[in-house]
């Protein structure tokens, strides 16, 4: 059974063909890495030691592979230059692996770039130290970042010894992958890439070797892999696990498959003809008794001329499993109670009509020469007919809205019906928009807001018909939304209407207008073109100007979540100047302004203050939030 990684998290590409460090451990076409040792820090001053419960969040997944573990034992120190694959880059030295020893005025030369005409890098360039009250701004360290040599690695094992699983611990504060190795094997017709992770702690120090062949990142925690060999001798097998946020807990890679529903983590094994799965819940760390399912008739149908393909399973009410293809296809449903496929009424060659809708079934079918004897068709796990609607919206994560000729129908997760209105009730619309746990009906009066009860809120006689943009922030659902209405040419209006409240906000003539991730303030991007920007960040309540700066062409802008707080962070990357400035989206401080090293431009997370990057080579740099480098690792390449 094909395994799949499903992808909940949030990778953040800043920008592509960014400057790479030159470490001369990695080749243009991808990183190289080993096993990490410990390394000798280039920190100014002595760093605290104490295990710290803070760090940066990592957000970025793998694709699965196959490749066995590549990491090598610890060596000594070299020059970054003349690192090779029999060379591993890091020096095992008898440092206390609880911390970084202290060099200050003895470490090596490092090779950040300055952006002036002869290259190098001016001790004097003025850094913003911040002024936050918690002493948690980000004071950055100009004299360590010089032009003349690649940064040092700087890698602190919480073993001297090799790491080969992960050790479950309360005193990491959050716990973060890093790429450990990166390659490829060449194939006839293809070229198949691998990769191999490790974890970090709030510290830096590294606490798990590269065993991982790939992970998935999840609100509480990350799922991982594992590839182990065969006893049989054929394929490899393959093992998933969860690893808590925290590192505190950890299932082992005891596994064949996992699936995700809401907080509820399934971790599932199979035998010749059952599988059996426990259910853990994320928040409360709960792992549920272990039940039995049979699937003969998964066996079979894969087995025999009617095999479908699917990615990954997803279990319903205890008894169904729906097997789920790209872009959430469903190819078949088994009753765990009998080990039999349910009958759907749908033909088989057609199953890849049929989308997975929370934990129902959509069959869709579209007649092409006639609109009219178009047809949809929604089913429970069961294989009931629930209903016949030509319109299936999901309205929240656990509510499905169903549009039929009378009425509108708002059933939960799995089919069950929550509410229903006549449809003669509401003013004759043309569409229905949702928007953070809203509906948007509209019509040639305004736009009608009803919520998921379909409680009449107001009217915003301001939009007519669909002429309005929504507004709302994809990453916190609690936030309030707004539409921003423009006229027949096009041309928006300078406010935005608040859909909770229908209060007006004033944005004069604001080109961009989006929610801040994380709070209910907006930003305001102004300007003609790329040419040259600038932005405001307001309040919501009263749209008093809380920051304002300017944004270059070359910049790109983007937020993070800092767990550690719960605090939201902007980031300002420009990839021409090689700067980044990191603004606390709740104090309205500059928590870093200065130049992240050696091109590591791709910021996976925040926590606590301290910055998890990366660079287009899979190199992995965290920055304490003192403005020093905690953990600098280069990846070990290896080709077929």
């Amino acid at each position: 059974m094909k395994k799949c990684v499903i992808s909940l998290a949030l990778v953040l590409a800043i920008a592509t063909g960014l400057t790479a460090c030159n470490t001369g451990a990695a080749e243009s076409s991808g990183a190289s890495s080993a096993s990490a040792t410990k390394a000798t820090s280039i920190t100014t001053s002595e760093p605290d030691t104490t295990p710290d419960p803070t760090t940066a969040t990592s957000a970025t997944e793998s694709e699965s592979d196959k490749d066995t573990d590549t990491g090598s034992s610890d060596e000594t120190t070299e020059d970054p230059a003349s690192f090779t694959e029999s060379e591993p880059p890091y020096s095992d030295s008898k440092a206390d692996p609880t911390g970084p020893e202290d060099t200050s005025g003895s470490g090596p030369d490092t090779g950040a770039t300055d952006s002036s005409s002869d290259g190098s890098t001016d001790p004097s360039t003025p850094s913003d130290d911040g002024s936050g009250d918690d002493g948690s701004a980000v004071k950055v360290h100009w004299d360590v970042y010089e032009e003349s040599k690649p940064l040092v690695p700087v890698v602190h094992r919480l073993r001297e010894e090799r790491i080969d699983d992960f050790i479950p611990s309360s005193d990491y504060g959050q716990v973060m992958p890093f790429c450990a190795s990166h390659g490829e094997k060449q194939y006839e017709d293809d070229v198949e890439y691998s990769e191999r992770f490790g974890f970090i702690d709030a510290k830096g120090r590294l606490i798990c070797d590269g065993v991982f062949c790939s992970y998935t990142v999840l609100e509480k925690g990350y799922i991982v892999n594992k590839t182990v060999p065969s006893t049989s001798g054929g394929t490899e097998n393959w093992c998933s696990g969860y690893i808590s946020k925290d590192g505190s807990f950890y299932t082992g890679t005891l596994y064949d498959d996992t699936s995700v529903d809401d907080d509820d983590l399934y971790l599932i094994r199979y035998a010749s003809d059952t599988l059996t799965y426990k259910v853990l819940n994320m928040t409360s760390g709960k792992l549920s008794e272990e039940r039995t399912l049979k699937i003969n008739g998964i066996r079979e149908s894969r087995e025999s001329e009617e095999y479908f393909y699917y990615d990954y399973i997803k279990i319903v009410e205890n008894r169904y499993i729906i097997c789920v293809g790209e872009s959430l296809t469903v190819s078949g449903v088994c009753d765990g109670m009998t080990g039999k496929m349910v009958d759907f009424p749908i033909d088989k060659e057609d199953w890849h009509r049929a989308t997975l809708y929370e934990n129902t079934l959509y069959d869709y079918r579209y007649d092409f020469d006639d609109d009219s004897k178009t047809s949809g068709f929604l089913y429970a796990a069961s294989g009931e007919l629930l209903y016949e609607p030509k319109v299936v919206d999901r309205v929240s994560e656990n509510s499905i809205l169903v549009v039929l000729p009378d009425s509108l129908v708002m059933l939960d997760k799995n089919g069950k019906l929550l509410s229903t209105i006549p449809t003669n009730s509401i003013a004759p619309f043309e569409e229905i928009r949702n928007s953070n746990n809203y509906l948007l009906f509209c019509t040639k009066e305004g736009l009608q807001i009803y919520d998921t009860e379909f409680k009449y809120l107001r009217t915003i006689s301001e939009v007519k018909t669909t002429n309005y943009a929504l507004i709302y922030d994809y990453h916190n659902l609690k936030a309030d939304s707004y539409v921003r209405p423009y006229d027949i040419d096009g041309n928006y209006f300078p406010f935005i209407i608040n859909i909770r409240t229908g209060e007006k906000i004033d944005i004069g003539d604001a080109f961009d207008c989006s929610i801040v991730s994380g709070t209910s303030n907006l930003m305001l991007e102004f300007g003609t073109g790329y040419d040259k920007r600038s932005f405001k960040i307001i309040g919501a309540k009263d749209g008093s100007v809380l920051y304002e700066g300017e944004m270059p062409s070359s910049s790109y802008t983007d937020y993070l979540f800092d767990e550690a707080k719960s605090l939201s962070y902007m980031f300002i990357i420009d990839y021409d100047k090689h700067t980044t400035q990191i603004l606390d989206m709740s104090s309205m401080q500059l928590m870093f302004d200065g130049e992240i090293p050696s091109g590591f431009y791709y910021i996976n997370g925040v926590y606590d203050g301290a910055v998890l990057c990366s660079n287009s080579k899979k190199e992995t740099c965290l920055i304490d939030r003192d403005g020093k480098i905690a953990f600098l690792y280069y990846p070990m390449t290896f080709e077929d």
